[in-house]
This record gives C-alpha cells, structure tokens and sequence, in this order.
C-alpha cells in the first residue's frame, strides 16, 4: 500500500489509523524545528526551486512531501553553507525519496548540477540515506493533510460537492503557504485547521462563524495558534481580511450558493494537475548535459 498524506499512520499501525490522538500525538516528531537560522532560510528557498524545477511533470502533493523532508532535515543541521551542486543534490535527493514513498516511477540518474556535475544514482543514492538517518527513517510524514478530513467533519456539511469544494480550496492553500518560512512556526494539525477555516471564509461567508466556532471547539485546537496562523495565511495569500476577527455574520442563513463554478473549476485544476490521480507516471526529464559524473561524495556531507 503506498503512502498517503492523508493517512500517514496506516499501514504501519493500522491498528490506530482511526485513533486521532496518536496523530495528534505524533505531529512533533514530524515538524521542523522552529530555530532556522537566517542562512538555513536562504538555503531553503534555493532548495525549494530546485525541488520545483525537477518535480513539474509530478503530482503536487510529492514535492510537497520533498519539502517537508528538506524542512526537517536541514533544521537538524548546524554547519556551514554547503556548495550549490551539494544543495541541489540534497533536493533532489528528498524528492527521489519521496517519490519512492508514493511508488511512483522517478529517475534518479544524470541530473546536471551546476558547473555541469552530473549527479549519478550512487551519489544520489548515499545522500538519500544521510536524510533517512538525520530523520531517523520517519518517512511516513505527518502533515497538514493528515488532518483534513478530522477538521472537515467539524463542518457538517452535508453536501458532498460544498465539503469536496471547501477541501480543494484549502488544499490549494496548503500549497501556496509551504513555501513561505513564517508556516515552519505552526504544527501541521493548525496549518489544516487554519487553511480550512480561511477557506471556509472565502466559500460560505454566512455560515463562517458557525464554522470557525466549530473548530475551535476542537480540543486539539488553541485559538492563539490558530488566530496566528489564519494572519500569517491573509499575510501570505493577501486574501480576505480580518479572518479571526469578523463578528457580525450570521450563522443562522443557509449558503444557497452551491459552488458550481468553484467545484468545476477546482475539478479542472485538480485534473490538469494531478492527471487525474496520485498514479501520476513521471515524464522523461530532457535536456540534460553530458559532463563530469560526481566522483567522490566525501566523507562529510557538507564538506568539500
């Protein structure tokens, strides 16, 4: 069984996959640390663009997954800069890996670095194994996803096409915030709430209070954390203003909008995106340079 975001736990304790305070429980050891330097943040953003450059013909939710083991590794280490060439072997080295843990067909050989190195598959491959031993092999990651469908039921949303709508916009969301380094300060599980609750605000506007009462009911959820983070997101999308703040609404109308416009072209996005499913098969990568191979990795991962 391959691995989903949404259900980090299964299969290997399958016994707890419906037992939501072990998620809960285990969202910390899954979570970058909060102290990143400034230059670890300066790293990271070269880093996220090589992960995007090699992951466009991927299903979004791997590079997503590449940035979260970039996160978390990268936030273990206190070294120096590390040349160009060994940053985007790193970054390619988490997207091989999280490939890998969805099962789907990635090449890892002849990836030009710059100066014209060319990262063979051993190179790759022993960096892969530097990132399993920094995260101690927890591979299976616990992320915002992981807790959709937990804060989507606070909803009640009995419409399938309204709570399909509310879970594409906060998805997209998720997306668009990973990149930005104000979001490591948040646990996974108040990154979904937040994102939903943000969505929540943009599709059904009458019903938003009900909905964020409803969250933050939730026992897991402290509303510090969450009014935070909902103005880190307003921050980020420039989107609606004053998310945690509105208080005239009433949560007594029903949305009479069905959202036609948003679930089809959320749909379309979706498809166009994802192909259709998780099943996406990489497209052969081109253009590489014929150059000099990595001879020598070096003892140190960081070191010349």
């Amino acid at each position: 069984m391959e691995f989903d975001l949404e259900n980090p736990l299964t299969p290997l304790q399958e016994q707890q996959c419906d037992d939501i305070e072990a998620l809960f429980a285990s969202e910390s050891d899954h979570t970058p640390s909060k102290n990143l330097s400034h230059f670890s943040l300066s790293i990271r953003r070269q880093a996220i663009s090589s992960i995007s450059q090699f992951s466009c013909d991927l299903d979004p939710f791997i590079p997503y997954l590449a940035v979260n083991y970039f996160d978390r590794f990268i936030s273990t280490q206190s070294t120096p800069e590390p040349k160009p060439w060994i940053l985007k072997l790193l970054a390619i080295s988490c997207l091989s890996l999280a490939a890998k843990m969805n099962k789907i067909e990635f090449s890892v050989t002849d990836f030009q670095g710059d100066g014209g190195v060319i990262f063979d598959s051993q190179s790759i491959h022993r960096t892969e194994l530097l990132i399993l031993d920094a995260l101690k092999w927890r591979m299976r990651s616990v992320t915002p996803f992981s807790f959709m469908e937990f804060f989507v039921s606070f909803f009640l949303l009995n419409n399938p096409q309204l709570a399909q709508a509310l879970r594409d916009r906060a998805t997209e969301v998720l997306f668009k915030i990973q990149h930005e380094t104000i979001m490591l300060g948040f646990r996974p599980s108040i990154a979904a709430a937040s994102a939903l609750v943000y969505a929540s605000h943009e599709l059904f506007p009458s019903q938003f209070l009900c909905f964020r009462s409803a969250i933050l009911s939730c026992a897991y959820v402290n509303k510090d954390e969450l009014m935070e983070c909902c103005n880190a997101i307003e921050d980020v999308t420039g989107g609606c203003e004053e998310v945690m703040g509105l208080g005239t609404l009433s949560c007594s109308d029903t949305p009479r909008n069905v959202l036609e416009r948003h679930c089809s072209s959320s749909e379309s996005e979706r498809t166009s995106r994802a192909g259709g499913d998780r099943d996406v098969k990489r497209r052969k990568m081109s253009d590489v340079c014929n150059s000099v191979k990595v001879s020598q990795f070096g003892q140190s991962f960081w070191g010349g």
